[in-house]
């Protein structure tokens, strides 16, 4: 597990672990992967009639602190995210992007900032959601902690119709990447 000193600023460029899921029901489907060799997460979500699905995805970087004490840091994300989607007539669909921190010591999340959300329904209209992620999260660090920092990509639709409803994050450009995260002291 890679160490910091408290005090000392810090990026990681390379994600250490992460999670990913995806369930469906009635004539739906989704898929998921959280690909730590690219920082990447990749989720997608479909129904054609009456069903939907849901996935989910986040990596990330674990590190535990060293010296004595506490201080305040900064946590700055950065990355881009995309979604496509087409909530047809009569379908809806969702997809969220959050980064966060994770004290795995005290098992809590102690920061938390929601970067896009995006939710369309009843058009055909493609819509394309996300842009470039450059976000700050201020929390307090305590020596001989283990935490992880990581992106989190949530999405999800519904069909309740004869038509065909899609959430796509997962080709191309149309994932959840990023490139650096930077521990900055105050």
């Amino acid at each position: 597990m890679t160490q910091i000193a408290l005090g000392t600023n810090t990026t990681f460029t390379t994600a250490s672990e992460g999670e990913y899921w995806a369930s469906h029901w009635g004539l739906g489907g989704a898929s998921s992967l959280a690909d730590l060799s690219y920082r990447r997460n990749e989720i997608s979500a479909w129904a054609v009639g009456i069903g939907g699905g849901s996935a989910g995805a986040w990596n990330g970087k674990r590190f535990q602190v060293t010296g004595s004490g506490s201080r305040f840091a900064y946590v700055d994300f950065y990355g881009t995210a995309y979604c496509s989607s087409v909530p047809s007539l009569t379908g809806s669909t969702n997809w969220q992007v959050d980064v966060i921190v994770y004290d795995s010591t005290i098992d809590s999340i102690i920061g938390n900032m929601n970067v896009f959300s995006a939710s369309h329904s009843i058009s055909l209209l493609t819509y394309t959601d996300g842009g470039n992620i450059g976000n700050s999260v201020l929390v307090s660090l305590q020596a001989t902690h283990e935490y992880v920092v990581y992106v989190k990509t949530i999405g999800d639709c519904s069909q309740y119709g004869a038509f065909a409803t899609t959430m796509a994050s997962d080709s191309g450009n149309y994932v959840t990447t990023w490139s650096s995260i930077r521990i900055r002291w105050q």
